[in-house]
């Protein structure tokens, strides 16, 4: 955990994290909301949730997103290979660069923090990017 964002967090130790997890529980029972214990995990070092590892510090891509990437298969035409073979270099080079993806990290979010969007749309689709420069990178 960063030092500043201590402030902002509910709980600084693993027992204090315990004592909150119990709240909730007795808050969600309380309100006659039952969770199923068999579905939930607690005290793990990592955990997975939208295909990314949610370690202690970070976050990265997870396992079968990588398997899915890593099993992505080129095309087998060989008049589009003809056509098209600069744009199968650049998703053989897309395809390293997402199997190889650098730890992901934690944005800041205090009032002060800056965050840029860049967005992108066809007919056939959207895309958006959330980015805070945090100093590290190249």
């Amino acid at each position: 955990m960063h030092p500043d964002d201590i402030h902002e967090t509910a709980f600084k130790t693993r027992d204090e994290h315990l004592e909150h997890i119990e709240l909730v529980l007795k808050k969600l029972a309380a309100a006659n909301l039952h969770v199923k214990i068999s579905k939930c995990t607690f005290d793990q070092p990592n955990a997975i949730s939208l295909g990314f590892q949610v370690p202690s510090i970070g976050l990265s891509v997870g396992p079968k997103k990588i398997a899915a990437v890593a099993d992505w298969s080129l095309p087998h035409d060989l008049l589009y290979k003809i056509l098209a073979w600069p744009a199968l270099d650049v998703l053989h080079v897309l395809k390293e660069a997402l199997i190889q993806a650098p730890l992901l990290v934690i944005p800041f979010t205090r009032t002060t923090a800056i965050f840029e969007l860049y967005t992108n749309a066809s007919g056939v689709g959207v895309g958006a990017m959330l980015l805070q420069n945090q100093g590290n990178g190249p």
